[in-house]
């Protein structure tokens, strides 16, 4: 067992923490062309046999070549193309050949090759196509001319070559095509006839003239519309394009997203209509209650609204109340309000406040004992938090919080003041149910002294996640979770009991009881593997294994001590099957059956969003 512990610890923090790499398979669309082939009718083979003009094979042999016309092309390179030399033998086939050969490959506006049999000379006489005097490029605005020119093999002050231009085309539409350009056309081709003139590429490379968005029942339209990175008067890139969906996808409002390109009466130039199927609803709200013996009665009631009034706020009202039993009083109630607005202060910069307050008996961990026992509490708090995007996926945040904390039976009372800088890089491919992609987040804390009772310490807490697509709605799920708590008071319990990392419960190691944690401190390492099966966007269900370690872990003997982070010993490791779900209007539900080292297992249920 200590074998295969050590193993999976170390394949989730080395595999989680490797160099990420994120590629996105980019489609192109290709033209199709269709071509019927008419096959000679050899069902009277007597009547063509007689029909057949025979092949001249009759032998000359070459004693001179004799090359005029050619001005820009040596003489050397149309022997090339024509594959003669002096001395050889060749047939009146062979001449035309090689007619057709220098025609092909060369600037020559006409060939003629002939034998003159009184001299065994061959003649080749050829006349260059006009001049290019310049290469224009019509209708660019990705790439600048200069980087086209270096691409093609045709220049200007030379003869036109027909061959060239043909592989021009074809080197500036794969440039186009590899880069997303789906739309990209070389529609004309103007070239010099008989006087020397430009070489014109038409090009058309697919602009949006218009967005349309439709299926949007309850969702604000600019909502939707300032997720787009995109705007009319841009060339439709499949790339870009994707990105935008998914932008829009994790506003979390829609089931499905289908987007749609229409030609306008302009050619080349496009509608883009982005077709929504929207969710039943975009909020939540619970209420229930239950019975524990240890705990007593409780009711709570959530009221979640992530899309309020259509217009992409958030806003969550959670109350919870113990009403006590017997000789467990836990008589108690606790508000918590959130508030959320992802673009406060224009372009995706956010901010959120959060206020809260708890008073009465709450379940706290006695260090004495080493048990939850009911302690009466009061807590008021209030945090601030201001986000801004360095880019869509990497974003920072900067949260100053305020809280009040009195423990009455203990005669303890403190302050936090502290300022959290937060940097996250979010390259999933999409937020709910990701199948691809990775997540890095780091969070640093810091407590200031402004009085005497307030505590300075400083939080550091990092997250790192990736995911690996095997089969079909089949994902491989890594993530591990550091923490560490710094501070001149870390060794007084009694103020950091509240404060310490808890290991062992249905949000760390899964499998043990919540209020039974076999680990605490100011050192936290948490690991999961998940192997997911996505039945349905709102509906994964997964294989798992949690392994956990706290800088205090509980004995065989029910007391803790304290351990180091490299005795992977210490490291526990629970497994076990578990489902996610969404249920409207109640919101996300999970569900799961962990089994601890000591082969106990236990069904966990978690409701509702979190705070």
């Amino acid at each position: 067992m200590f074998i295969i512990k050590n193993i999976l610890v170390f394949s989730i923090f080395l595999i989680s923490l490797a160099s990420y790499s994120y590629s996105q398979d980019s489609s192109t669309l290709s033209e199709q062309s269709y071509i019927k082939q008419y096959m000679p009718d050899f069902s009277n083979t007597s009547s063509s046999a007689s029909s057949t003009t025979p092949v001249d094979l009759k032998t000359f042999v070459i004693d001179d070549i004799r090359i005029q016309g050619n001005a820009s092309v040596s003489s050397a390179m149309i022997l090339s193309y024509a594959e003669l030399s002096e001395g050889s033998s060749v047939s009146n086939h062979s001449l035309a050949i090689a007619e057709k050969k220098i025609k092909r490959n060369g600037p020559f506006k006409s060939v003629s090759v002939t034998y003159d049999n009184s001299n065994k000379r061959v003649s080749i006489d050829v006349i260059e196509n006009p001049l290019v005097t310049e290469i224009i490029f019509e209708g660019i605005s990705i790439y600048p001319a200069d980087e086209l020119l270096s691409l093609i093999t045709s220049s200007a002050n030379k003869p036109l070559n027909m061959k060239h231009v043909r592989n021009d085309i074809k080197i500036i539409e794969s440039k186009y095509k590899d880069e997303g350009y789906i739309e990209f056309k070389i529609y004309n081709i103007e070239r010099p006839e008989s006087d020397n003139g430009p070489l014109i590429f038409k090009i058309a490379e697919g602009i949006i003239d218009d967005i349309v968005i439709t299926g949007n029942l309850k969702t604000q339209t600019y909502v939707i519309l300032r997720e787009l990175d995109i705007r009319p008067g841009d060339v439709i890139n499949q790339t870009i394009l994707q990105d935008n969906i998914r932008q829009i996808f994790n506003l979390n409002y829609f089931d499905n997203i289908i987007p749609d390109l229409t030609l306008t009466e302009e050619p080349h130039h496009y509608k883009l209509i982005i077709n929504l199927i929207e969710k039943e609803t975009s909020g939540a709200f619970t209420f229930g209650g239950g019975f524990q013996p240890n705990r007593g009665f409780n009711l709570f009631s959530d009221l979640y609204w992530d899309n309020l009034m259509g217009k992409g706020q958030l806003i969550m009202l959670k109350g919870n109340f113990g009403l006590g039993a017997g000789s467990f009083d836990n008589r108690s109630n606790t508000y918590q309000f959130k508030f959320s607005d992802p673009w406060a202060f224009g372009k995706r910069k956010s901010f959120t406040l959060r206020l809260w307050s708890s008073s009465g008996n709450f379940q706290s961990f006695n260090l004495l004992n080493q048990q939850y026992a009911f302690k009466n509490t009061f807590r008021r708090g209030i945090d601030t938090e201001f986000g801004i995007p360095h880019t869509y996926d990497f974003r920072t945040s900067h949260k100053t919080k305020y809280e009040s904390i009195s423990i009455l039976d203990d005669n303890l009372h403190y302050y936090l003041y502290t300022y959290t800088f937060t940097a996250s890089y979010d390259k999933r491919n999409q937020k709910l149910n990701p199948t691809n992609g990775y997540y890095a987040n780091l969070s640093i804390e810091q407590g200031f002294k402004f009085r005497p009772k307030a505590i300075d310490l400083t939080r550091l807490d990092i997250v790192l996640q990736k995911l690996f697509p095997t089969f079909d709605k089949q994902v491989l799920f890594l993530q591990s979770k550091l923490g560490f708590i710094r501070s001149p008071q870390i060794a007084n319990e009694s103020i950091f009991v509240d404060e310490y990392y808890y290991v062992g419960g249905s949000y760390t190691v899964r499998g043990y009881l919540d209020n039974e944690p076999f680990g605490y401190g100011n050192k936290q390492v948490l690991g999961t593997i998940e192997y997911r099966y996505i039945f349905a966007p709102n509906i994964t269900g997964y294989f798992f294994a949690d392994v956990g370690y706290a800088s205090k872990i509980k004995n065989n003997n029910g007391n803790f001590v304290s351990t180091r982070f490299t005795d992977l010993s210490q490291y526990n490791v629970t497994k076990g099957i578990g489902i996610n779900f969404v249920i409207n209007p109640i919101g996300p539900i999970r569900l799961h059956f962990g089994v601890t080292e000591k082969n106990v297992g236990r069904v966990q249920f978690n409701l509702g969003y979190s705070f």
